[in-house]
């Protein structure tokens, strides 16, 4: 009993009264009210290693409920250019090493092009097709 005494006593998150007192009425899971205390508290970014980590889900229960709280309209997602990196690309590559196609198509949903320019001014569909991908997903590459 006293890990689990130890473990309430820290301090890792931190929870408004307000937010306790109406957290009955709204229409959340307790792993959307988590992922929400973790983007309050510990970043505003979705990080999968680190939500793993820090909250124990699998990548694709941060994405699930992620995906979630966007249509909840809960939070709200802001696409940026990682260093002159189109995140595409990033998901293009996991597709690569995965064969797993919901990051690629999680953020062509939000809005990111195949055709946006990375730092190299080169774009996405480039790369796609001198590596022969014609499709990823339902997303035809062209």
């Amino acid at each position: 009993m006293s890990d689990l005494r130890s473990m309430f006593k820290s301090k890792d998150f931190v929870i408004n009264f307000n937010i306790v007192k109406c957290i009955k009425s709204l229409d959340i899971s307790l792993d959307e009210f988590l992922l929400i205390l973790y983007f309050i508290n510990i970043s505003c970014e979705l990080d999968t290693d680190d939500i793993k980590d820090k909250l124990g889900f699998d990548e694709e229960t941060a994405f699930n409920t992620f995906n979630s709280l966007l249509n909840k309209k809960y939070i709200e997602m802001d696409v940026k250019n990682n260093n002159g990196t189109n995140l595409l690309m990033y998901a293009k590559d996991a597709f690569l090493q995965t064969g797993d196609t919901r990051l690629f198509e999680f953020y062509y949903s939000k809005g990111i092009s195949v055709d946006e320019k990375d730092y190299t001014n080169v774009a996405l569909s480039y790369y796609c097709k001198r590596q022969n991908i014609k499709q990823i997903g339902n997303i035809v590459i062209g």
